[in-house]
């Protein structure tokens, strides 16, 4: 019995599975900001959040349904493989200076008044 249990567990391919784990696409926070602008439809693809005027970031859930706050900012990310342009609110826009370490810039802050 003990050499067919070492048999067994030589057999295991765990070794092999860990080395296919870096083909997973990366998680957001290994990404980066590349720019923050006032809102602007315009930087968005056509059928997205930020084209029909929505908060992108929090995007729509089921419970909440879409985020409701108006989009404050447009922000590139650069992920390792693509670099989507996010429609973001005000509570996002925090959210993604936090995550990705970056000032809010004041030129993204549009004039009140």
């Amino acid at each position: 019995m003990k050499g067919l249990a070492r048999k067994e567990k030589s057999t295991f391919p765990a070794l092999k599975l860990r080395a296919r784990e870096p083909t997973l696409k990366p998680m957001a926070s290994d990404g980066r900001v590349l720019w923050v602008k006032p809102f602007d439809p315009g930087h968005h693809q056509a059928d997205t959040a930020g084209r029909r005027g929505e908060c992108g970031w929090h995007g729509q859930t089921q419970q909440r349904g879409t985020c409701p706050n108006p989009p404050f900012a447009s922000v590139k990310l650069q992920y390792a493989d693509y670099a989507p342009v996010q429609s973001a609110c005000e509570r996002a826009l925090v959210e993604i200076s936090e995550r990705y370490g970056f000032p809010i810039p004041r030129s993204a802050i549009p004039p009140r008044g």
